[in-house]
């Protein structure tokens, strides 16, 4: 885009976000105990290996009753009932939020005014998957299944409120179901169409449904525990199997451009870890290693 005048809107062509991912063989005989590591009390974000080979990020205590008193301060807000009347306040946000709220559109416009550049740009979906281990390589069909989170973030400016106007309640939740888009008759907010374009099983049937955290400044953030099932082009079959396999992982909208919808990396893009109960005895593969790209298609 450069040498593009600034001074009248560029439409973007459709942007996808790469994810590329490594795996490594493992002897079950060779993996022994000088795998594992005690985790250090002195720094909260260690990532330890277990027997398994999978990668465990360790809490502090107070950090995880921290996280308790949140929860039960949020549950205790959501009870709080209006004054004069049986309706709570979460039933009355959710109420009001929703009325003539339509899931199968997204005011664009709000993402082209929001740019300070003057250049059209569509609405940032930011992605983070948090990689848990991998459950099963099949070299001979080419194909690979990740245990994963799967995180979305993106702001709805149709869901925003003044948290003074309903007891304080600055967050909300709100059910998406069976996939994204507007596919999902249970679905009660719009969400990003953000495919596996090298799928052999779409994120739609892999993935949980679960509901979306909603801020009061419009900001969701969508979580999603399940599986990717990528179609692999593996390279490192030369020595296999004492070799890396690397599989590239493709994640975009199928039907936006980048004028409506713009991928992008959430921090990162992605983690490795974070499940005490995500590993097993054994694991065949290991996460060696991700490396996330964003990619513009011409």
């Amino acid at each position: 885009m450069n040498g593009c005048p600034i001074s009248r809107p560029v439409i973007m062509t459709g942007k996808g976000l790469f994810l590329m991912v490594v795996f490594v063989a493992v002897q079950a005989h060779s993996y022994s105990n000088s795998h594992v590591h005690p985790p250090s009390s002195s720094d909260a974000d260690v990532l330890t290996l277990d027997r398994s080979g999978g990668q465990t990020k360790h809490l502090p205590v107070a950090e995880k009753r921290n996280s308790i008193s949140t929860i039960i301060d949020g549950a205790a807000l959501q009870e709080s009932v209006i004054a004069g009347s049986d309706e709570s306040f979460s039933s009355k946000l959710r109420r009001d939020l929703l009325a003539n709220y339509d899931r199968g559109a997204y005011p664009w416009e709000y993402a082209w005014s929001a740019s300070a550049t003057g250049i059209r740009q569509g609405v940032p979906v930011g992605l983070d998957i948090v990689f848990h281990k991998v459950f099963e390589v099949d070299v001979v069909s080419s194909a690979a299944d990740l245990v994963v989170w799967f995180r979305e973030e993106w702001t709805d400016p149709r869901l925003r409120w003044n948290p003074e106007d309903y007891g304080g309640m600055n967050s909300t939740w709100f059910w998406i179901g069976y996939g994204s888009g507007s596919a999902g008759e249970t679905s009660e907010i719009w969400t990003p169409d953000l495919k596996l374009w090298n799928q052999r099983i779409s994120l739609d049937q892999s993935l949980v449904d679960a509901h979306a955290r909603v801020t009061s400044d419009g900001d969701v953030f969508w979580s999603r525990p399940g599986h990717l099932k990528p179609v692999c082009r593996f390279s490192g079959l030369k020595h296999f199997p004492f070799d890396e396999l690397q599989c590239t992982i493709e994640i975009g909208s199928w039907a936006y451009s980048g004028l409506y919808l713009r991928p992008k990396k959430l921090r990162e893009g992605f983690s490795i870890g974070g499940s005490e109960t995500a590993g097993e005895a054994y694991a065949e593969y290991v996460l060696l290693d991700v490396r996330c790209d964003e990619h513009l298609y011409p």
